[in-house]
């Protein structure tokens, strides 16, 4: 198979992935969007089978939303290597393995900062306000699917300049900022930690390392 066909059959793979959420998990879905929007407090379902259905779809659409993400910003590098070869260790090897490592590196990152949530939250914030935000943390990932694959399959098959896709995942990681940011403010409540020391813990636990991943996969795409 040719280059694209392999990008081809990722792109109909995560497709399925996706068409298989929507059939199965559209409930589950509208619930969990709903209470993306609200402050109330909510509880775990005492039915371990709900609370797996969600954690399922969720994990489904951040592979679906991770490796999107990846087609679109190594398209153009991997087309590179392609022509002049990939070596590691002396050794030249299939550049489609950048992709691999940069879907491995997108995915690890999320968890990273997951991570790193909990630890600053199980500091400062109660357990049910650090319950809610990893939920909702996870949740608006993974709903990225629903614009980064969009965004993929353009750029895959059409002929308009690759800088307007990447220009287009931008514009998606800035909305997904403000929805998370917003998620922030009617989580831990603003009037009671007080707005200033809510957004220094956003730039810092959320803004400057996905800067600092965009700078890296810029200069690598580069």
């Amino acid at each position: 198979m040719s280059p694209d066909d392999y990008v081809v059959v990722v792109l109909v793979l995560t497709l399925g992935l996706m068409a298989l959420v929507c059939y199965n998990f559209a409930q589950s879905l509208q619930e969990m969007l709903r209470q993306f929007f609200t402050s109330n407090r909510t509880y775990v379902s005492p039915f371990v089978k709900e609370n797996w259905t969600s954690s399922f779809m969720v994990s489904l659409l951040m592979c679906v939303s991770m490796v999107s993400l990846t087609l679109v910003c190594m398209r153009a590098t991997v087309a590179d290597v392609a022509q002049t070869g990939l070596l590691v260790l002396g050794e030249e090897v299939s550049p489609y393995w950048l992709y691999a490592m940069t879907f491995v590196g997108f995915l690890a990152f999320i968890l990273v900062k997951a991570a790193f949530y909990g630890v600053v939250n199980w500091t400062f914030f109660d357990r049910e306000a650090s319950r809610r935000w990893r939920k909702a943390y996870f949740f608006l990932t993974s709903l990225t699917a629903f614009a980064f694959y969009p965004i993929s399959v353009l750029d895959a098959v059409s002929e308009l300049r690759h800088e307007l896709f990447i220009g287009s995942v931008i514009l998606v990681v800035i909305l997904y900022e403000l929805l998370l940011f917003y998620k922030l403010m009617i989580n831990f409540r603003a009037r009671k930690y007080g707005r200033i020391l809510l957004f220094l813990y956003f730039c810092t636990v959320e803004l400057l390392p996905t800067l600092v991943l965009g700078h890296l996969v810029y200069g690598w795409d580069k």
